[in-house]
């Protein structure tokens, strides 16, 4: 990115905070904000997917994506809840690490366990937070959860509401949510 145009984008964001910072918004709720000391839900809707149970063979979730601006990144967890009720924890651990990442906005892709991950460089392979986020930097690697796999979602419906719950422990900093995809490893339908 051109040095010259970081400053103008981070006065629009700054600015204009009611824009989308995504073009076709995936979830119901999305875009939205994660205040400080707050956990806020939002929900992307599957629906059709003609093979609709995740215990059956070549079905699954092959892919999360989330796009989110943090402005600290230490502070943030995010969980992903499946229809049937199963959860995994896919950003963490909250800390009261010091810094700032920034309002750019990331797209971070959550694959399975048993699939080869291609985390930004330098970065491990599962999603942690006590990294090196610098700030300003785009990230957009693909990455393990937290804690869990994408593996875990195995019993239930595909079909239904999906739930990415952001809880934002920075008694200064909001996130911005721009969009939440959930990828079904059998997407016919």
């Amino acid at each position: 990115m051109n040095i010259r145009v970081l400053p103008i984008l981070l006065v629009c964001y700054l600015l204009l905070p009611d824009i989308s910072l995504g073009q076709n918004c995936s979830c119901i709720d999305c875009p939205g904000v994660a205040n400080v000391f707050s956990t806020t839900s939002y929900e992307y809707v599957l629906e059709d997917a003609i093979n609709n149970d995740l215990s059956s063979p070549g079905q699954g979730i092959c892919q999360i994506i989330v796009q989110f601006a943090p402005e600290h990144i230490w502070s943030l967890e995010m969980s992903v809840t499946s229809p049937g009720g199963q959860t995994i924890n896919i950003i963490g651990p909250s800390s009261n690490q010091f810094g700032f990442t920034g309002p750019l906005p990331w797209e971070i892709s959550f694959i399975p366990c048993g699939d080869a991950a291609d985390p930004d460089s330098g970065f491990s392979d599962t999603w942690n937070n006590n990294q090196n986020w610098l700030a300003g930097d785009f990230y957009n690697g693909s990455y393990y959860p937290f804690s869990g796999c994408l593996e875990d979602f195995n019993a239930g419906p595909v079909n239904g509401s999906w739930t990415l719950s952001v809880t934002n422990n920075s008694p200064v900093n909001t996130a911005r949510i721009v969009n939440f995809t959930v990828i079904p490893c059998d997407p016919s339908g």
